[in-house]
């Protein structure tokens, strides 16, 4: 048997739709099919440490906190090797490993929760447009982009943003270690550079692929070669299918 270790991409926004213009196809989810390779890794005997190759602008903070909480659970050394961008809740997922490495240009942080909500009444009432709601509670068409958005209903978003944001500053914290002082540079929401970003603490080291495999390595107690496991290509392939099948769907009818 040799020893290996994984790769496995976390790429892209973190979102976790079960299906797109409503087909019940699931290949647009994402953290479903990560889950699996995450499994997939810690279930292999031969794979001694995983390393996560990361390039996102976050997302979702309920699954970037599912993904976090998968990743904790291996019992494997764990590494993110960010690539050009670590904001938001892909940094929430990086903390969750070991060690992070990334480049100098990498762009690290983005640590906070944005809402956003379109407000078309103006535009609606410009073209003469109605739209007429019934709701059983006073807060039930919260957010709804058909009115202006009241001074309560600001109020309780902002409520909401804020306990998002001081459970991921927490978590932050509480993995990379960040004193008091450092805290203040990294909750305003900016992101930093990589050498930047490695002199605050959100980074441990400067480097690449190669790094973070002798990284890993290094954590898994390996001192000769080590066998890549690359999953790459077979979730691409695996995400690629799903497309294909929403074609099969239509060309079948």
């Amino acid at each position: 048997m040799s020893e290996k270790i994984a790769i496995i991409p976390i790429e892209g926004a973190i979102f976790g739709e079960k299906s797109i213009l409503f087909l019940p196809i699931d290949f647009s989810d994402k953290i479903s099919r990560l889950k699996r390779y995450i499994s997939k890794a810690a279930d292999d005997k031969d794979v001694k440490g995983i390393v996560f190759e990361i390039d996102s602008p976050g997302g979702s903070p309920y699954y970037s906190k599912e993904l976090t909480r998968e990743i904790k659970e291996v019992k494997k050394p764990k590494v993110a090797r960010i690539e050009e961008n670590c904001l938001s809740g892909a940094y929430w997922i990086a903390s969750s490993c070991d060690k992070i490495v990334c480049d100098e240009l990498s762009r690290v942080g983005g640590i906070g929760v944005a809402g956003i909500r379109v407000d078309l009444s103006d535009f609606m009432k410009k073209f003469g447009i109605q739209v007429d709601t019934s709701v059983t509670g006073r807060f039930k068409d919260l957010g709804m982009p058909f009115k202006p958005f009241g001074m309560e209903e600001k109020e309780i978003i902002d409520e909401e943003l804020n306990l998002i944001n001081d459970l991921f500053l927490n978590e932050i914290v509480k993995s990379r270690n960040i004193d008091k002082d450092r805290l203040k540079e990294i909750k305003d929401g900016k992101y930093f550079l990589g050498l930047k970003a490695k002199e605050i603490g959100l980074v441990d080291y400067i480097g690449g692929r190669k790094e973070a495999i002798d990284i890993c390595k290094k954590l898994a107690g390996i001192d000769g070669d080590v066998e890549i496991e690359d999953y790459r290509k077979e979730m691409e392939e695996e995400s690629f299918k799903g497309i294909g099948d929403i074609f099969k769907m239509f060309f079948d009818r």
